[in-house]
């Protein structure tokens, strides 16, 4: 820029005095686009000024004296020496960077956001290449700005090389007094490499250039780094009880039942709190119902989750399943760090139960890092992905065999009471003989089998009854047409039911009573018998071990004594003595001829039954 003061016509405005100061003012505006750190330098100086004024001079020109001899005539004293002024423009300072969780989850998004530069500044950055060195842990998703004032398109572009999972983020200049803001979504891992505990930081730097196009490649600031984050994994334990509603009792691991009960079983899962802890999602939980039991519909309600559908899928026999439906709400089972979700339901006891039978209810639980999240989260896939427990205890329920047998006769009419009510029996009579099983476990009692052992010498009548509650089967047939069987010698009775089934729950007495009758024949011993001992057994299946994998027999017997005595006569107490004779004085063993003997014969019966 120049100015000329010196019109050449009248006397100039700016002819300076002695000791005059001509001030000049005047403003730049520095270009939208300058570059920072760079040094403005602003010269000026005096280019001429003269001894004289060449401006016309009425005193001069009255003497004859024009302005081209006073051109010709006048001192030119040329340029003054440069006065200089600088000017430097602002360096950017360091980027800033935040993350937006301190704590992560696998699978979870983690996302950093970079401002660059920190503090804005009054100049223009060319060119500006943004540098983000991601953690290990976590994979790259995306980047786009997110306010600011950046110009241009933002290309990221991934250059893990020497230093892995390293991406630079450009295509974009900063005019002065802007930011780019850059949000960077990355995803936490799910390898071997991420473990509760274990944290990880992000570092990111960035260079400018102060032309566009240029090849300073500058640097803005120095290496900054992300808030650590820590990597957290929800844990649950899960505990199981079980209860008999039927018969009553408190919950317990271990509880008995029969079939036709009803068994309640409640799920406790407890997810872990504390450092390095988190939520668990989608929750899954698989029971294996033992065989012969089957789920009550309607049973089965949740406390602390949104399980909206609480009855299972059963897309298995016996296989209960409570899981996450693939969306938000129904059938989904969240559980918060530190807090307790308890799942109870009914199964109902069938009649293939048996005795002794041990059967051990279990449970599976499963569970997601994140909800509804397919791809990326841990779970309980195998391998790494190992959220999967089950029940601390599982339930045990055993079924009681509380059977016995009793055996009873009746006393005969032709009986013959001996004192104090004891009886004897003669020989040809009728033994009305009772038994009675009683506590038959209610399911099924395979090989069921009562057999009555006589004493030698008594055989079985032919006359049986059976009988016992309408809800008794046996083979499926009605329990009253099991006709018995008699083999070897003692004589042994049989009455086979094969699998005698006793129907849950029933009303009814959980007895049988077979009364039936016994012939004391004449191949009884001779003299008196005295406690004939008559036993009587039950026997049946039992079975041991989980499910009931070991088989082995339960029996049971019962006696009942009877007396029978018989009539016994032997030389011992038989006599014969001759007590008369026609021929007097003649009692002696010699007779003669025509002579009459009278002889008295004395018997005694030694038993203790009447003749």
């Amino acid at each position: 820029m120049t100015w000329d003061f010196d019109t050449g016509t009248t006397a100039d405005t700016y002819t300076l005095l002695a000791n005059q100061t001509l001030v000049l003012v005047y403003e730049l505006t520095v270009d939208t686009d300058v570059a920072p750190s760079q040094t403005l330098s602003n010269s000026a100086q005096i280019n001429d000024y003269f001894s004289t004024n060449n401006d016309a001079d009425p005193s001069l020109t009255a003497s004859g004296i024009t302005n081209t001899a006073i051109d010709a005539d006048r001192e030119s004293f040329g340029s003054s020496l440069p006065v200089v002024v600088s000017h430097t423009t602002p360096a950017p300072g360091d980027l800033a960077k935040v993350v937006d969780v301190t704590e992560a989850t696998i699978g979870e998004s983690v996302t950093y956001t970079i401002t660059v530069p920190a503090v804005a500044v009054g100049a223009q950055l060319f060119d500006v290449v943004v540098t983000d060195q991601l953690p290990t842990n976590v994979s790259f998703v995306s980047a786009a700005f997110n306010g600011g004032g950046a110009v241009g398109a933002l290309v990221s572009t991934d250059v893990s090389g020497a230093t892995s999972n390293t991406f630079e983020f450009s295509g974009f200049d900063i005019p002065a007094g802007q930011q780019a803001i850059i949000d960077v979504v990355t995803r936490v891992n799910n390898t071997a490499d991420e473990d509760a505990g274990d944290s990880f930081q992000n570092l990111a730097n960035y260079t400018y250039e102060i032309a566009d196009g240029g090849t300073d490649d500058l640097t803005g600031g120095v290496d900054v780094r992300a808030t650590a984050v820590t990597i957290i994994e929800p844990i649950i334990a899960a505990t199981k009880l079980g209860q008999n509603i039927t018969t009553g009792g408190a919950l317990s691991n271990t509880i008995s039942g029969d079939a036709g009960d009803i068994i309640e079983y409640q799920i406790a899962m407890v997810a872990s709190t504390g450092a390095n802890f988190s939520d668990a999602f989608d929750v899954e939980i698989v029971d294996t119902m033992p065989a012969d039991a089957s789920f009550v519909a309607g049973s089965a309600s949740i406390d602390g989750g949104q399980l909206v559908t609480t009855d299972p899928t059963t897309n298995i026999a016996q296989v209960l399943t409570w899981s996450d439906s693939g969306g938000a709400g129904a059938n989904s089972i969240n559980i918060t760090e530190g807090s307790t979700v308890t799942l109870s339901y009914r199964v109902l006891l069938g009649d293939g139960i048996q005795a002794g039978q041990t059967l051990i209810n279990d449970a599976t639980i499963t569970w997601d890092s994140l909800e509804n999240e397919a791809t990326n989260d841990r779970d309980s896939g195998g391998g790494i992905d190992d959220y999967s427990t089950d029940v601390v205890t599982p339930v045990t329920l055993t079924v009681p065999n509380p059977a016995s047998i009793a055996k009873s006769v009746a006393d005969d009419d032709a009986a013959v009471d001996n004192g104090a009510g004891n009886f004897d029996y003669r020989v040809g009579e009728i033994l009305n003989y009772s038994v009675v099983v009683s506590d038959i476990p209610e399911g099924t009692s395979d090989n069921f089998t009562i057999t009555d052992t006589l004493p030698a010498g008594l055989e079985f009548a032919s006359t049986s009854t059976v009988t016992a509650n309408a809800a008794m089967t046996a083979g499926g047939a009605n329990i009253t047409t099991i006709a018995p069987s008699t083999a070897g010698s003692p004589e042994v009775i049989t009455w086979a039911f094969g699998s005698l089934v006793n129907t849950g729950n029933n009303a009814a007495d959980n007895s049988l009573t077979i009364n039936y009758t016994v012939l004391i024949t004449d191949a009884v011993a001779l003299g008196d018998l005295v406690n004939q001992t008559n036993t009587a057994e039950v026997s049946f299946d039992v079975l041991a071990g989980n499910e009931g994998t070991a088989t082995s027999t339960f029996s049971a017997n019962d006696t009942v004594d009877v007396d029978i005595p018989q009539p016994l006569f032997n030389v011992a107490n038989l006599t014969k003595t001759i007590t008369a004779s026609t021929v007097p004085g003649t009692t002696s063993p010699e007779v003669v001829s025509g002579e009459v003997v009278t002889f008295q014969l004395e018997a005694c019966n030694l038993s203790l039954i009447h003749i």
